[in-house]
C-alpha cells in the first residue's frame, strides 16, 4: 500500500510540475510574457488551497487525480478559445477573461494539493518517505517536461502530458485499472496535439503584433523554448528602420513571428545575395561606414541571426566571413532546411558558419576576435523559459556582456546594435550608460569619444529605431563628419557623435561630470544593468507606475504588472489562511513562512546564474529545478537520522553565502567542459545546498499529529505564493543576490525558531 501511495504521489507531483512549466508557454502566447512567472504563483496557491480543503473533507486519491487529469484538459481546450486582446488590463473584459484563465489552471493545481497534502497528513511516520517521493516526482517532471514539449507539440503537448500523469496517479492510488480508461484519452489527445496547427489545442496567434491569423501559417514549431510561426508576409513585417527615401522594390519575404510577438523574416533568393533594400537597412550603416573608411574583407559576427536579414546584409557588403549565431534551433533549421530554396541556400554558402547557441555563451566558449559584432534589436522576450521565474532579463545588455564583446574585437573593430529610440529615450540611452561602465571597466576611459548614436525614423511611429556603433577607439574628427554625411543620405540623423553639441540627453549623458548623478535625476531607470540585475527593458521607476505604459503595445508596464499580481496572490494567500484558521503557535508559524520564503528565494537565484553557463535558458531551468528538487527529496528521506533543525538551517545559510561568493569563479573555469560536465557541476552545486534544504521541512513536522501537518502545509505553501512574486520585485530593485541574501537570512530565522532537539 505505502508503495502505491509513493508512486501515485510522485506521478501526481511529476505532472505538476510538468503543468506548471508547460503553463508558461501558453501564457506567453495567449497573454503576455510578464505573466509567465505566474504559473509558480498558480501551482503554489493550488497546494496550499489543496491543504485546506484535504483538511476539512474526506477525499477518494484517485477520483480527485482523474479529476485533476479532466479539468487539464478542459481548461486548456477554453484557454484556447479565450478571446484576449492586446493586454490583460487594458479593458474590465480582459481582465474578466483573465480571472477565468486562472480559475481554470487553478483546478487541477488544487485537486493534486489535496492529494497530496492528504496523503502526508494521513501517514505522519512516513512523512520524509512520502515527501521523499513527492520532490523526486517534481524534479524527473522538470527534466521530462521539456522533452515532452519538444517533441509533443509544445506548451500545450506539455499540459496534456501533465493530465496523463494524474491519471496514472489515479491508477496507483486506486490498485486497480478501472482509470486506464481516463489514461487512454490522454494519450490520444496527446498524439492529437503534436501538430500545433490543429484544433482543438491550437493556440491562437492573439497579441497587438503581427496577430498573424491561422489560414497565412505556413508551419508552425512549439517547444519548450517558444512556438514559432512561418507565415505568408506580404506587407513585409520585419524591414525595421528602413530609409523612408528607399523608393525601390521589396523583397519577397516569409513572416517569421516567435510566441506571436518577436519578428524576423527569411528573404527570397535566387542564390544571389544583392538587394537594394539591403543598401536602406540600420544594419547597413555599419557596412556603408566601413566602405567610406576603406574596410573590406570583413570577418563578422551576427548574434541574433534569426531569418538571416543582417547575415545576407554582410555578404551583400562583401564580407569574407560571417558567424551566425541564434538561440532558437527552429529557426535555424527552418532557414537551413525548410526555406533553403526559397533563402537561396543562405546558411549552406561557404562563407556562413551557423551555430545554434545563447549569444553571450557563444562569445565566452570563443577565442576569436571580429571586425564585426552586429546585434540588431535582439530580444529575450521569446527567448527566455527563465521568464516563469522573472519579468524579461536579458544578459546581452548587461556590462559583463558589453565587456566581452568588445574584449572580441580586433583594436579597430565594431560593435553595432540597434535598439528602440524612445522619446524621451530610455533604451538606447541605458545602453550607452552600459557601454560606458564597461569601457572604464576595461580602463579605455571615458566612452564619450568611442560611442556614436544614429537615429532612423519609423514610418507612422511614436517612437524611432537607433543604431548604436562602438569601438575599443576613438572615432576620428573625419569619421564623426562621414557618419554625419551617411546619416543625412540615408534619410537617417546624428542624434549622438563626439565632438558635437547636439541637444539631447545622450550629450548631456556623455558630457556629465558626476554621470552617476544624472542617472539617478533621469525620470526613468537607466542605470547600468548587470549579470545579477539583468532587467534591461524595465525602466519606469517605482514611484511613476501607476502612470506608467509602454510604449510599444499600450499596456501597463512589466513592474505595475508585477506589483498588481504581487498583490492579488498575497490577498488570495490570507484568504486562504483566513480560511484555514491557522493556529501552530508563534515559533511554530514563523518556521514554516521562513522555510516557504527562503526556498523560492534560493530557486530565484539559482536558475540565472546557469543560463550563460549551461547555454540556453531551458536548460537551465531543468538543470537547475531538477538537481533542487531530487535533492530535496534525498534530503527529506534523510531527515529521520537527524535530531534537530537549528544546526542544518545555519549550515544552509553558510553554504549559500559561501556558493554566492565562488560560485562565478567555479563557472567560469569550467566553461570550457563539454555539456555534460558543466551540467554535472551545476547539479553538484545545486544538490548540496538543497539536499540540507529539503531536511527542514519534514524536521518541523517530526512527532506532530495529522491535523498539525496539514495545518503547516497550508502555511508554509503560502508563504511560498507570496515569495514566487514578491522575490522578483526584490531582484528587479536589488539585484539576485540580494534575493539569496534574503534567502539564506530566511532559513537563519528558520534555525531560531526551530525546536531545540528531537526525540
Amino acid at each position: 500500500m505505502m508503495r502505491r501511495r509513493m508512486l501515485g504521489i510522485a506521478l501526481a507531483s511529476l505532472g505538476m510540475l510538468t503543468l506548471q512549466i508547460s503553463i508558461t508557454r501558453v501564457f506567453s502566447l495567449l497573454v503576455w510574457y510578464h505573466f509567465a512567472f505566474l504559473a509558480i504563483a498558480l501551482a503554489l496557491l493550488g497546494f496550499t488551497a489543496g491543504g485546506v480543503i484535504a483538511a476539512r473533507r474526506t477525499v477518494d486519491l484517485a477520483k480527485t487525480c482523474f479529476g485533476a487529469s479532466i479539468g487539464t484538459v478542459v481548461a486548456l481546450a477554453i484557454a484556447c478559445r479565450l478571446p484576449f486582446g492586446t493586454s490583460v488590463v487594458e479593458s474590465a473584459g480582459q481582465v474578466a477573461l483573465f480571472v477565468v484563465l486562472i480559475a481554470l489552471l487553478l483546478v487541477p493545481f488544487v485537486l493534486i494539493g489535496v492529494v497530496i497534502a492528504k496523503t502526508l497528513a494521513e501517514h505522519p511516520p512516513e512523512v520524509p518517505r512520502l515527501y521523499f517521493a513527492d520532490l523526486v516526482g517534481s524534479g524527473v517532471g522538470c527534466v521530462l517536461s521539456l522533452f515532452v514539449m519538444d517533441h509533443l507539440g509544445g506548451g500545450a503537448g506539455g499540459v496534456l502530458f501533465a493530465a496523463l500523469a494524474f491519471a496514472l496517479a489515479g491508477v496507483a492510488f486506486d490498485g486497480r485499472a478501472r482509470g486506464l480508461s481516463v489514461a487512454a484519452v490522454n494519450v490520444a489527445l496527446l498524439l492529437l496535439a503534436r501538430d500545433p496547427l490543429r484544433d482543438p489545442f491550437y493556440l491562437p496567434n492573439a497579441k497587438l503584433y503581427p496577430r498573424v491569423p491561422r489560414e497565412l501559417i505556413l508551419k508552425r514549431t512549439c517547444t519548450s523554448l517558444a512556438c514559432v510561426d512561418f507565415f505568408q508576409n506580404p506587407l513585409h513585417f520585419g524591414l525595421w528602420g528602413m530609409s523612408q527615401k528607399y523608393k525601390g522594390p521589396l523583397p519577397e519575404q516569409i513572416g517569421v513571428v516567435i510566441d506571436a510577438w518577436a519578428i524576423t523574416s527569411v528573404t527570397k533568393s535566387d542564390g544571389d545575395v544583392h538587394h537594394p533594400v539591403l543598401d536602406a537597412l540600420p544594419p547597413a550603416t555599419v557596412h556603408h561606414f566601413f566602405r567610406l573608411t576603406g574596410r573590406k574583407d570583413t570577418d563578422a559576427l551576427v548574434i541574433g541571426a534569426g531569418g538571416g536579414l543582417d547575415v545576407r546584409t554582410a555578404l551583400h557588403f562583401g564580407a569574407k566571413h560571417v558567424d551566425a549565431v541564434d538561440i532558437n534551433p527552429m529557426i535555424v533549421k527552418a532557414v537551413a532546411n525548410d526555406f533553403d530554396a526559397f533563402a537561396g541556400g543562405l546558411y549552406h554558402r561557404p562563407e556562413v558558419k551557423v551555430s545554434v547557441a545563447e549569444g553571450r555563451h557563444f562569445l565566452r566558449r570563443s577565442e576569436k576576435k571580429w571586425d564585426l559584432v552586429q546585434i540588431s534589436g535582439v530580444d529575450t522576450y521569446a527567448a527566455s523559459q527563465a521568464g516563469a521565474f522573472a519579468l524579461t532579463e536579458n544578459y546581452l545588455y548587461t556590462v559583463e556582456a558589453m565587456r566581452e564583446v568588445l574584449g572580441h574585437l580586433h583594436d579597430d573593430g565594431t560593435l553595432a546594435m540597434t535598439r528602440w529610440l524612445y522619446k524621451p529615450p530610455r533604451q538606447t540611452l541605458r545602453l550607452c550608460v552600459v557601454l560606458d561602465r564597461a569601457m572604464r571597466e576595461m580602463g579605455l576611459g571615458d566612452a564619450a569619444s568611442r560611442v556614436v548614436v544614429i537615429g532612423a525614423p519609423q514610418w507612422d511611429s511614436p517612437i524611432d529605431f537607433s543604431i548604436i556603433l562602438a569601438r575599443r577607439t576613438p572615432f576620428t574628427e573625419k569619421e564623426v563628419d562621414a557618419l554625419g554625411k551617411l546619416a543625412d543620405a540615408m534619410g537617417f540623423y546624428l542624434v549622438y557623435a563626439p565632438g558635437r553639441a547636439l541637444p539631447n540627453p545622450f550629450t548631456e549623458f556623455f558630457a556629465a561630470t558626476d554621470k552617476d548623478a544624472f542617472v539617478r535625476a533621469y525620470p526613468f531607470r537607466i542605470d547600468a544593468t548587470t549579470d545579477d540585475a539583468p532587467f534591461f527593458f524595465e525602466h519606469n521607476r517605482w514611484s511613476r507606475l501607476l502612470g506608467s505604459r509602454d510604449a510599444i503595445f499600450g499596456a501597463a508596464s512589466g513592474p505595475l504588472v508585477l506589483l498588481i499580481t504581487f498583490a492579488l496572490v498575497t490577498a488570495l494567500a490570507a484568504a486562504i489562511l483566513a480560511l484555514a484558521k491557522q493556529r501552530l503557535g508563534r515559533r511554530d508559524e514563523v518556521y514554516f513562512v521562513a522555510l516557504g520564503l527562503a526556498y523560492i528565494g534560493v530557486e530565484l537565484w539559482f536558475v540565472p546564474r546557469f543560463v550563460l553557463f549551461l547555454g540556453h535558458p531551458s536548460h537551465a531551468l531543468s538543470v537547475v529545478l531538477f538537481a533542487m528538487l531530487t535533492a530535496s527529496g534525498v534530503g527529506s528521506a534523510l531527515s529521520s537520522r537527524v535530531r534537530s533543525a537549528r544546526p542544518i538551517g545555519v549550515a544552509i545559510a553558510v553554504v549559500l553565502v559561501c556558493e554566492m561568493l565562488v560560485l562565478t569563479r567555479v563557472l567560469d573555469r569550467t566553461l570550457h567542459a563539454p555539456f555534460a560536465a558543466r551540467a554535472a557541476v551545476a547539479v553538484s552545486l545545486v544538490a548540496l545546498p538543497s539536499t540540507l534544504m529539503g531536511m527542514m521541512f519534514p524536521l518541523g513536522l517530526r512527532d506532530r499529529d495529522a491535523p498539525f501537518i496539514a495545518r503547516a502545509w497550508v502555511l508554509n505553501g503560502c508563504a511560498s505564493v507570496v515569495a514566487s512574486v514578491g522575490a522578483t520585485v526584490l531582484a528587479i530593485g536589488q539585484g539576485f543576490s540580494a534575493v539569496l541574501i534574503a534567502a539564506a537570512l530566511g532559513y537563519l530565522v528558520a534555525a531560531g525558531t526551530s525546536r531545540a532537539a528531537s526525540a
